[in-house]
């Protein structure tokens, strides 16, 4: 097992991890925040791809900092659960990583965050579409129709609901000076983050787990 991870590496794809491209690769992003975050932020997962892309490319350093509905894989679980967290450690760095699919379930929880002044860091994965079923299917060779739809602007959601909202199109614009501003405001605030949407995600063995449970 040791000899297999030696040779796998700890991620995929180091280099799409410094990617410059526009839009933005996700793994590019959960680099920029890691760099970003203190070590000991409290990181929320929501269910779909951007699950996929944060186990794989968030590195976490501390026990109890990483936090993932992996039994169901419940969409919209990873919108809410921050604010309780926010409840439970009111000092501590509290950010959730959502694609937009599960921001549409249950974003309108922003206003609870808003209503109790608990300032709750919402990174939104922006694509337009349901990830996971639309990689998983074209990578299944099936068809991907009816997971697109038209994007959000969930800058306008997050102020329309008294939170405060910054749109991210560019490799880098996520980065400590940011953070900084961002935690030091005590605001909700949701990052609206465009990223690429034909990227893969790292979904491939279960593709093929998935493919040899339709044989059997």
């Amino acid at each position: 097992m040791a000899a297999l991870k030696a040779k796998a590496g700890p991620v995929l794809d180091e280099e799409k991890m410094r990617s410059t491209d526009v839009p933005l690769k996700p793994a590019r992003l959960m680099k920029d925040l890691r760099d970003s975050l203190p070590q000991d932020a409290i990181v929320f997962v929501d269910g779909g791809a951007n699950r996929s892309w944060a186990t794989h490319y968030f590195r976490t350093y501390h026990p109890k900092t990483f936090f993932s509905a992996t039994g169901f894989a419940s969409m919209g679980y990873g919108v809410a659960a921050p604010i309780g967290a926010k409840f439970a450690a009111p000092d501590r760095v509290v950010v959730a990583i959502v694609g937009d699919g599960g921001m549409l379930m249950n974003g309108m929880e922003v206003s609870t965050a808003v209503q109790y002044e608990r300032p709750v860091i919402w990174v939104i994965m922006n694509d337009g579409q349901m990830g996971m079923i639309y990689h998983g299917r074209r990578m299944s060779g099936l068809s991907a129709e009816g997971v697109e739809y038209s994007k959000v602007d969930f800058v306008k959601v997050a102020e329309g609901l008294g939170a405060r909202g910054i749109r991210i199109t560019e490799p880098g614009q996520i980065n400590r000076t940011l953070m900084a501003e961002i935690i030091e405001s005590g605001q909700p605030t949701v990052l609206d983050v465009a990223i690429d949407r034909e990227e893969v995600p790292p979904i491939g063995a279960r593709i093929r787990t998935l493919r040899r449970s339709y044989k059997e």
